[in-house]
């Protein structure tokens, strides 16, 4: 730059000592100028660095606003589950089956509060044909934060008041993990082990396919089955030491006999007694 300036003096007359001189004090100055109007991009990458602070703060409200920390499995014919945020709103709605995936489909609930959520869903046509069918309705909560995902619970619970064939429950994020790699909603799992447990055959492809009350008149069936069972085991038990103490009173002599007769039936009282015994039996094994 020094030397464009010099040439641009070199045509005016004067000596070259004044030349050099002001030549100098030119280029002097246009740097120092120059340098002064590196103020303005400063002042840009103050600007940038507000914006992208912003930017971030936003990206991390998105990240929150989009976080899981509390789901609600709603099973009865229909399967649905609701994801909720740390903000109480539904952030994912996901159907199991076609009636689940047709529910999700017509009912707007994402982005909403878990509590309209719900209203909408418990209050929806499809639902409340279900349930005028005494369809069995389960509600499965399960949550990282204890105190929203109680809310949550008490708030289903609230609505669902007076509803013999709605119950609401606890899960865990152990069997929500367990639900969903058997692909099934949670409270629909946790109907399956119950089911597991009186039938180790079923399996969860089997239990897809069913409503939550096929399942709760399956477990039903096979938990009076098994009482059953119990009660005749218990009964048989209790009836043979009866009959091996009735062979001694058989073969006993005809003045035993008349003796146990006239003393006030007590031979006969035994009897009597071992079979109230065993009736009782039949009675207390289906409440054990």
């Amino acid at each position: 730059m020094r030397d464009r300036v010099r040439d641009a003096f070199d045509k005016i007359r004067a000596s070259q000592e004044l030349k050099d001189r002001t030549a100098a004090f030119a280029a002097e100055e246009i740097h120092r100028r120059s340098r002064g109007k590196k103020i303005l991009p400063i002042r840009r990458i103050i600007s940038l660095a507000a914006a992208l602070t912003v930017f971030l703060l936003g990206a991390g409200f998105l990240r929150s606003y989009y976080t899981v920390s509390a789901a609600i499995s709603v099973d009865a014919d229909a399967s649905l589950k609701l994801e909720v945020n740390c903000f109480d709103r539904v952030i994912s709605v996901e159907g199991y089956g076609e009636e689940g995936q047709a529910l999700a489909e017509d009912l707007d609930l994402k982005h909403r509060s878990y509590r309209a959520a719900l209203e909408t869903l418990l209050n929806s046509r499809k639902l409340r044909e279900q349930l005028s069918r005494d369809s069995a309705m389960e509600i499965t909560v399960t949550g990282t934060d204890p105190e929203q995902a109680e809310e949550i619970l008490q708030t289903a619970s609230d609505d669902t008041e007076g509803s013999e064939n709605i119950r609401c429950q606890a899960g865990n994020s152990l069997e929500a993990e367990e639900a969903a790699k058997a692909g099934l909603p949670l409270g629909k799992y946790r109907a399956y082990l119950e089911l597991l447990e009186l039938d180790p055959e079923i399996t969860p492809e089997e239990v897809a396919d069913l409503t939550m009350r096929e399942i709760r008149s399956r477990i039903d069936a096979l938990q009076g089955t098994a009482a059953q069972t119990e009660s005749s085991a218990y009964t048989s038990d209790e009836t043979e030491p009866s009959e091996a103490g009735s062979e001694p009173a058989e073969s006993s002599s005809p003045a035993e006999s008349q003796t146990g007769n006239s003393g006030n039936g007590q031979g006969q009282g035994h009897r009597n007694s071992s079979g109230e015994n065993s009736g009782a039996g039949n009675q207390t094994c289906p409440r054990r």
